[in-house]
C-alpha cells in the first residue's frame, strides 16, 4: 500500500508564546536528527539541504494568531514530495489554551499534482510538555 499521510491536533494549557518556544525547540531538534541545517530559519524560508525546503511563517490579529512551519523533502524526482507541516493556533475563546497541529502527506511525482492524500481520522488530546517529542 502506498504512503498516505497523517494529521494530529492537540490543545494545551499553556499560553501561545510558550506553546511556539517548546514546539520550535522540537522541530529544530527532528530535523538536527535527520541531518539537515535549519540555521536560515530566521530568514522566513531556507533550502536545509539539496532536496528539502524549510519556511516559517506567523500572523496575529483580532482574531488571535498562528504560527506555522513547514518542510517540503524531494527525495528523488520519482518520490513525490513529502510536506510536513506544524501549527501552532491561537484565538480569542475565553479559557481555551492553543492548539497545535501537525500533518505530513506526499504528493506524487510526475507532471500531473493530484490533492494530498489524508487519514480519515483525525486525533485530538491534550499536550504537555513532558511528553514532547517523537519521531
Amino acid at each position: 500500500m502506498e504512503p498516505r499521510g497523517y494529521r494530529i491536533v492537540v490543545s494545551t494549557e499553556l499560553n501561545y508564546v510558550k506553546a511556539c518556544g517548546i514546539a520550535e525547540r522540537q522541530l529544530l531538534e527532528w530535523i538536527r536528527d535527520k541531518g539537515y541545517d535549519p540555521s536560515g530559519l530566521d530568514e522566513g524560508r531556507t533550502e536545509i539541504a539539496a532536496h528539502a525546503t524549510l519556511d516559517r511563517d506567523s500572523e496575529s490579529g483580532r482574531k488571535g494568531a498562528y504560527s506555522r512551519w513547514r518542510m517540503r523533502e524531494t527525495p528523488s524526482a520519482t518520490s513525490g514530495t513529502w510536506q510536513s507541516t506544524l501549527i501552532v493556533r491561537s484565538g480569542l475563546e475565553e479559557g481555551r489554551g492553543p492548539y497545535m497541529g501537525t500533518g505530513r502527506h506526499r504528493a506524487p511525482a510526475g507532471p500531473r499534482r493530484q490533492r494530498p492524500q489524508t487519514r480519515q481520522h483525525t486525533e485530538h488530546r491534550p499536550f504537555s510538555p513532558g511528553r514532547a517529542g517523537g519521531t
